[in-house]
């Protein structure tokens, strides 16, 4: 997602990306104000410091977070340096979590968030149950597909390919599934769906 909004926007400079820490799945974004923090471990709070000056040195009035880390240090950020720092909460389904510290994280922060977005109704209805956030304050907008990238004349050489590469004959019917495979996202509902269609 913030692949495609940067670099749809490469001469924007008033636009700026900072990744908390590398990862071993980093994506690469192209746009010349995209910083990765050199922080490895999780929890550090090292680059609190950087991304006050980050903010202060470019005078960023909008901060836009992402993943619960980020949310935690863009409430940190506001609270203690910035009162009038726009706070703008992402919430990507790490709600859905049984086992997560993020609703007594939300609780303490939404007074903070300008507003929270959510990636879909089912997320906004329990941050609102689980975390006690204001409906009025969620705003629901799903995540988008770029469809310049992603579209019929495009995926067919890769549906060919790839099925090439699986040793499948090119009418073989095939499902994709586009998500990460973790019990939230639903690939057990997915695949015991697709058996229906097996034949």
């Amino acid at each position: 997602m913030l692949k495609t909004l940067f670099e749809n926007q490469p001469d924007k400079p008033s636009l700026y990306c900072y990744a908390l820490r590398t990862t071993p799945t980093t994506v690469s974004i192209r746009h010349p104000n995209v910083q990765v923090d050199a922080s490895r471990r999780r929890l550090s709070l090292s680059p609190l410091q950087r991304l006050r000056r980050l903010i202060k040195e470019n005078d960023i009035h909008v901060l836009h977070c992402h993943l619960p880390r980020a949310m935690v240090f863009g409430a940190l950020l506001k609270k203690l340096y910035f009162k009038n720092l726009v706070l703008i909460l992402h919430e990507h389904g790490d709600i859905f979590e049984e086992k997560s510290l993020l609703p007594f994280c939300y609780r303490r922060m939404h007074s903070l968030a300008n507003r929270i977005i959510a990636c879909s109704d089912t997320a906004k209805r329990l941050l609102t149950q689980k975390a006690g956030v204001p409906p009025e304050k969620i705003q629901r907008i799903y995540s988008f597909v770029d469809t310049r990238a992603f579209n019929e004349i495009k995926l067919m050489g890769l549906r060919t390919d790839e099925r090439m590469m699986a040793g499948l004959p090119r009418s073989t019917f095939v499902f994709g599934f586009a998500a990460r495979l973790i019990q939230r996202k639903g690939w057990q509902e997915f695949l015991e769906a697709a058996r229906y269609f097996k034949d």
